[in-house]
């Protein structure tokens, strides 16, 4: 069985604009490999690509009781379960949309409608799928403007047998801004993602995901000259959940910086995969890269991946570097802080927001972080 039940999507496809691009792109997702035969630890996929398979969800619409927005932003975008309730989305893909080849970004953008960014302040996206068997798509545009900042949060939030799947295209002009936070908030379900970033400027994207059955995301970022990126994922697997976490950064321009900050918690019988690769290119001269992967464990069941790698391929860097550690919650920690008072869940809760906390975290992220621990009983 397919992702999506194609009786759903042909006459899904029939209804947008853009049939002919949307079908082109349809042929290629039925005719795109998830992957290809690779035991990398940075090439190998971790996500267990036959869940998706599964489930034969359909496109549809589905009518609910309205939904309040999370966060009080200044713009706000609101989609339940495929139906529009707050904000503006435009049914044509757009001129500028991205240039794709894996398999579920091709599905998920020619079944989308498009969600644009232009204007610089505060923006929030929320996605949620609650409808048994619905597959929501997006396609969200994120444009900086110069010597202006702009922050959108997108939040997904798919529950049950439900799929969630975006793809995120970010553009960073010189002497912009860019804060992108990235929340998965997810029940027992399904979600995939991609984010493409081109940087001229300053981004700094940050993800929360946790709680999906099973949940893929990877961030492709590539910088031009003088530009910056700061990436943080914090990934945090309960119950049997499967989340696998990949970012990249292709320096292409000299003097240009990347900072990474991937930290994983796996917990239950849960599988959580965090990876990070770095490539300074010839004509990425005199830039630094920075990639610190760590994992922590919270049972003998519990399983963490971490691997950062980089490569550079001139010999004129500022800093290259990379780390990589995981570790397990030792009994004796737990008993010390038993002993004091808590039960097992809290202190796991206070070992993991000393875990969890970095200094450069927006502020926004804090709360985020806060909120989603206490949802799942830390």
């Amino acid at each position: 069985m397919p992702v999506v039940d194609e009786d759903s999507i042909i006459p899904h496809l029939d209804s947008l604009p853009d049939r002919g691009d949307r079908k082109e792109l349809f042929l290629k997702y039925r005719n795109t490999p998830y992957q290809l035969v690779n035991d990398s630890p940075t090439i190998k996929h971790y996500t267990q690509w036959s869940l998706y398979d599964s489930l034969n969800l359909k496109v549809r619409q589905v009518s609910g009781e309205r939904l309040e927005p999370p966060l009080k932003y200044e713009r706000s975008t609101i989609l339940h379960n495929n139906v529009l309730q707050s904000g503006v989305m435009n049914d044509e893909l757009g001129k500028d949309r991205p240039n794709l080849e894996d398999k579920l970004s091709l599905l998920t953008l020619c079944l989308s409608k498009r969600v644009s960014v232009v204007e610089d302040g505060r923006h929030l996206v929320y996605h949620r799928t609650d409808a048994e068997g619905v597959f929501s798509p997006l396609y969200v545009e994120l444009e900086g403007k110069e010597n202006s900042v702009t922050e959108v949060v997108y939040i997904s939030e798919a529950v049950g047998r439900t799929m969630n799947s975006f793809v995120i295209k970010v553009k960073v002009p010189k002497s912009s801004v860019v804060n992108l936070i990235l929340v998965e908030r997810d029940s027992l379900s399904y979600t995939y993602g991609k984010v493409l970033v081109e940087n001229l400027g300053e981004a700094n994207v940050s993800l929360l995901s946790s709680g999906a059955n099973q949940s893929h995301v990877e961030v492709n970022t590539e910088l031009g000259e003088g530009a910056e990126i700061n990436f943080n994922a914090r990934v945090i697997g309960v119950k049997d959940n499967r989340l696998d976490v990949k970012t990249t950064v292709n320096h292409l321009g000299k003097k240009s910086v990347s900072n990474g900050v991937l930290k994983g918690v796996s917990g239950d019988a849960s599988t959580v995969t965090i990876r990070g690769i770095a490539t300074v290119s010839e004509t990425g001269q005199d830039s630094s890269t920075s990639i610190i992967g760590r994992g922590l464990l919270l049972n003998p069941s519990s399983r963490v991946v971490v691997t950062p790698m980089l490569e550079v391929k001139t010999g004129k860097v500022v800093m290259a570097k990379h780390s990589a550690s995981a570790s397990r919650v030792s009994d004796d920690m737990i008993f010390y802080l038993q002993n004091r008072g808590l039960d097992r869940r809290s202190a796991e809760g206070l070992i993991l927001r000393g875990f969890l906390s970095e200094e450069g975290d927006l502020d926004i992220m804090r709360e985020l972080i806060e909120s989603r621990l206490r949802e799942l009983g830390y």
